[in-house]
Formats: C-alpha cells, sequence, structure tokens
C-alpha cells in the first residue's frame, strides 16, 4: 500500500504541480478569474447531462426505403417499404406514421389493415426499446423519365407524459423508364416542297391507364403543319384524354 500510493503520489505530479503553482499566485484577480472558469465549466457540464436526460428519444428512430422494383417505371406498379425502428432506450407513446404521396402518385394498397386513407395516417401505438416495423406502399408512379420522384413521412408521438414530438424523413426516385411508349412513322426520303404524311403512335405497355399523354412536337426549320387528326393545343401540344393498357 505505501509502494502504490508512492507511486500514485509521483504518477500526479504531471496535474499537481500545475494546480500548486496557480493556487500559489498572488492577487485577487487571479482568483476571481478561476472561479469563473470554475463556474462556467460547471455549468457546461450540467446542460450537458441535462441534454442528454432531456433528449428527445424519438430522433433515435431510424428509418429505412426500399423501392421494388429496383428501376422505377412511370405507368407501372412499385412497391416502397418504409421500415423504422426505435433506437432509444424509452418506450414512445400513441406512435402514428402518415405519409405524403409525389404528384400524379396513384396509391394501389397500404398493406396494413389499420391504415386511415382519408388522412394516410397508419397508427402504430407504443413503440419500446428495440421495437421496428414494416410498411409497404404500393402503387403506380406517373412522372417524368429521370425526374425526382418524393415521398414523405412523419412520425409522431409522445413520450413522457406531456411532451410530443415528431420526425419527418423524404425518399426521392427517379423513374429510369416509362410504360408510355411513343413511336413515328415517316418517310425515310423527302423532296423539297413536297407535301408528306405521317403518323405517331402511343402504346402503354404498362397496366394501368394514363389519365393524360401530351404529345409536344418541335419542326425543322422551313416546315408547315398543314392538317392533323388531332386538334393541336394553344401550346402546340396535342392531347390524348388518356391511354387504357
Amino acid at each position: 500500500m505505501h509502494s502504490g500510493v508512492h507511486i500514485a503520489r509521483h504518477s500526479g505530479r504531471l496535474f499537481s504541480r500545475p494546480i500548486r503553482a496557480r493556487l500559489a499566485k498572488q492577487g485577487l484577480r487571479h482568483r476571481i478569474h478561476d472561479a469563473i472558469i470554475l463556474m462556467l465549466a460547471t455549468a457546461l457540464i450540467g446542460i450537458g447531462v441535462w441534454n442528454i436526460l432531456e433528449a428527445d428519444p424519438g430522433k433515435r428512430v431510424a428509418f429505412t426505403a426500399v423501392v421494388a422494383p429496383e428501376a422505377v417505371i412511370s405507368g407501372d406498379s412499385s412497391t416502397l417499404s418504409i421500415g423504422y425502428t426505435n433506437n432509444s432506450r424509452q418506450t414512445l407513446k400513441d406512435v402514428t406514421l402518415t405519409l405524403k404521396y409525389p404528384p400524379f402518385f396513384h396509391l394501389v394498397e397500404v398493406e396494413d389493415e389499420t391504415f386511415e386513407p382519408q388522412t394516410n395516417t397508419l397508427p402504430i401505438g407504443d413503440l419500446a426499446p428495440g421495437a421496428n416495423g414494416l410498411v409497404k406502399i404500393r402503387g403506380v408512379m406517373f412522372g417524368d423519365v429521370g425526374g425526382a420522384q418524393t415521398f414523405r413521412s412523419t412520425l409522431g408521438y409522445r413520450w413522457k407524459e406531456d411532451r410530443t414530438g415528431a420526425q419527418e424523413r423524404s425518399y426521392t426516385f427517379s423513374p429510369a423508364t416509362s410504360a408510355l411508349e411513343i413511336t413515328t412513322q415517316l418517310p425515310d426520303q423527302l423532296v423539297s416542297g413536297q407535301r408528306i404524311a405521317g403518323d405517331v403512335l402511343l402504346r402503354n405497355t404498362g397496366p394501368f391507364t394514363f389519365p393524360e399523354a401530351a404529345i409536344h412536337a418541335v419542326f425543322p426549320d422551313g416546315f408547315r403543319l398543314s392538317e392533323t387528326s388531332l386538334r393541336q393545343r394553344y401550346d402546340e401540344t396535342w392531347i390524348v384524354p388518356s391511354l387504357e393498357p
């Protein structure tokens, strides 16, 4: 024991010598300075401990999102699976998951009997520490190829007795191809001044009806359009009201 205390005293000199030298300084200004530093350090430690104890446990809920098939096709069916896990040490009460879809998204089914389609809300209930769940959303994405399709989900919850919180997540996907095919039938060889006729063909290869299709034409210089079977709109586009599968 005597040797251990001696070794500890010898090792502690690295810290004891500066402290002893500091205390040996004369003057009220140094002592006030030390007291202020000590109070600030104590306050910072107290704030840190308070933040740890009072931190919102809902912020530690982890989200995952997987879309199938991986290559999203505009106008075809796809399934978005949203997973959530409570990684905090507290139970979240009255948990709800609210979904928000991108424009032109057609919802087919949410694979949960408790889903409320009027509010797009899924009541989860209590979520214990380590508990997890999975929500599958099946629908049809209509959108530009290469454009952004963004889903949003908001997790609302209550913790302790009077504390509430919410966490929002967004998931962005991009259609790789489209179920709407367009082909043209025009003469291979042209003569200047010749009248030509051709067809623009649209075909819906997907399982769902396209609510509307617009054809935008860009004509070469010197070309004059004389007649079309479908009336052009004011912005020089043709509108097909709907396309069945």
